[in-house]
C-alpha cells in the first residue's frame, strides 16, 4: 500500500469515527402528578384553568409549557449553582445597561445578559438581544409536558370564609391526576461551542479567555454543564399551587437515547396504560425505525409505580437494535463482492458491539448517568468507558 492509499484509508477511518459519534441526546420521560394545577392558563370568572389542548380524537389533554419547565430547571440551577459549580445569568430589566456588552446598550426588553461563556443558562437555553445584535438558538430543546390521558373535568371547590359576616369568597381550581410525558433534545455538539453571532458585542476579554481554552478544558466544561442540567432534571421540582396542592414533578420513567443524527427516536412512543403498565410495542417500534442512528440506550423505570419486566425489556431492545444490524449485513452480502462483504462484516460486528443498551431500576440509571465515570464526550465504545 503506497502513501496516498494509506492517507486515504486514514481519512476514511476518521470519517467513520465521526459518523459514530453521538450528536444529540434524546430524553423521553414520564411524571406522575396528583390533584395538581402546575401551569395555569388563566381564569374564567372565579375558575383558574389548566392549560389544555384538543387532540384529533376530540379529547382535551392537559399540558405544561416548555417555558414553565425550563423555568423550573433554571431555578434549580440557581439554587444548586455553588454545588454544581455553575453560574446563571442575571436578568436585566427594560432599559438596564448590559454589563456583559463591550458597549453600553440598554435593551428594550426583559432579558438575560447573553453571555454563554460564563453562564450555563445562556449556553443551554439561548437568548435574543436585538439591540446588541446577539442571539443564540437553544441547543437544549423541550416540549414541556403533556398528559397521556384526557382531562376529566375535575375541579377543586374553594372558599375563603368571611369571619365577620357571610360575604365569603368562592374560588375554583381545575386540577388533574395523571401521568405526563415530556421530551428533551440536547444538541451535544453545540454545548459550550459558539459562533461570532452568538458572541457579537460581548466583552473582548471574555471572548479571548474562551478562545485560549484547550480542547480538554472545553470538554471538561461541557461535561460539567450537561451533568448540572441532568442533576436538575432527575431531581426536578417546580410548578404553581405547590403550597396547597403539593405534588412531585420528578421523572418516574426515563429513556435516554444517544443518536448520530439530530432527531427524535421515541417522542410520543413512551406510554403507559390505565393499569400503569408500560406499553412496549410503540417504544420498540421507535427504536427499530431509528436503529441505524442509535448508539446507546439507557432506560430507568420506577417499577413500584410502572409495571414491566426490566430484564425482558432490555433483551427485547437488544434484539430489535442488534437484529437490525444483522439484516443490514445480509443486504450487504447480496449486493457487494466477497472482499467488501468481509470488510463490512467486520464493520457491522464492531457497530453491533458498540451499541449499548441498559435497562434498570430508575435509581441505578440515575446513579450511573450522574456518576463521574459517565462521559458524554468520551471517545470509545460507550459513554461509561
Amino acid at each position: 500500500m503506497n502513501k496516498e492509499e494509506m492517507k486515504s484509508k486514514n481519512r476514511q477511518k476518521v470519517e467513520e469515527q465521526k459518523s459514530k459519534k453521538s450528536k444529540c441526546l434524546e430524553i423521553a420521560y414520564l411524571v406522575r402528578v396528583e390533584k395538581a394545577n402546575l401551569n395555569a392558563s388563566g381564569t374564567e370568572g372565579n375558575i383558574t384553568l389548566l392549560k389544555k389542548v384538543r387532540d384529533i380524537d376530540g379529547n382535551e389533554y392537559v399540558y405544561i409549557s416548555g417555558v414553565a419547565v425550563k423555568y423550573w430547571i433554571k431555578e434549580m440551577l440557581k439554587e444548586l449553582g455553588e454545588e454544581l459549580k455553575v453560574k446563571c445569568s442575571p436578568i436585566l430589566s427594560k432599559g438596564e445597561d448590559n454589563p456583559e456588552s463591550k458597549e453600553k446598550i440598554k435593551e428594550d426588553q426583559i432579558t438575560s445578559t447573553g453571555n454563554p461563556i460564563n453562564y450555563i443558562d445562556d449556553d443551554l437555553f439561548g437568548y435574543f438581544l436585538p439591540r446588541a445584535g446577539r442571539k443564540r438558538i437553544a441547543p437544549v430543546k423541550t416540549n414541556g409536558l403533556i398528559s397521556l390521558f384526557p382531562y376529566t373535568g375535575d375541579i377543586n371547590l374553594g372558599v375563603r370564609y368571611d369571619p365577620k359576616g357571610k360575604d365569603h369568597s368562592l374560588w375554583n381550581l381545575e386540577i388533574v391526576n395523571t401521568i405526563f410525558r415530556g421530551n428533551w433534545l440536547i444538541e451535544l455538539d453545540r454545548i459550550y461551542e459558539f459562533n461570532e453571532e452568538e458572541l457579537n458585542n460581548l466583552k473582548e476579554d471574555v471572548k479571548e479567555d474562551y478562545k485560549k481554552k484547550s480542547e480538554p478544558q472545553k470538554k471538561e466544561e461541557k461535561e460539567k454543564r450537561i451533568k448540572a442540567l441532568l442533576t436538575c432534571f432527575f431531581n426536578l421540582f417546580g410548578g404553581a399551587k405547590q403550597s396547597s396542592f403539593l405534588t412531585s414533578t420528578e421523572p418516574r420513567v426515563v429513556c435516554l437515547v444517544f443518536l448520530k443524527r439530530k432527531k427524535l427516536a421515541i417522542f410520543d412512543r413512551l406510554r403507559v396504560n390505565s393499569n400503569f403498565e408500560l406499553e412496549k410495542e410503540p417504544l420498540l417500534e421507535g427504536l427499530k425505525l431509528h436503529a441505524d442512528d442509535i448508539n446507546e440506550v439507557y432506560i430507568g423505570i420506577d417499577t413500584k409505580l410502572i409495571k414491566t419486566d426490566l430484564k425482558k425489556l432490555e433483551n427485547e431492545i437488544k434484539s430489535v437494535l442488534k437484529g437490525e444490524e444483522k439484516e443490514k449485513l445480509k443486504e450487504q452480502k447480496n449486493s457487494q463482492n466477497n472482499t467488501r462483504i468481509s470488510n463490512n462484516k467486520d464493520n457491522s460486528k464492531n457497530e453491533e458491539e458498540e451499541k449499548v443498551i441498559v435497562v434498570n431500576d430508575l435509581y441505578e440509571i440515575k446513579k450511573m448517568i450522574l456518576s463521574d465515570s459517565f462521559k458524554f464526550y468520551k471517545e470509545g465504545k460507550s459513554q461509561t468507558n
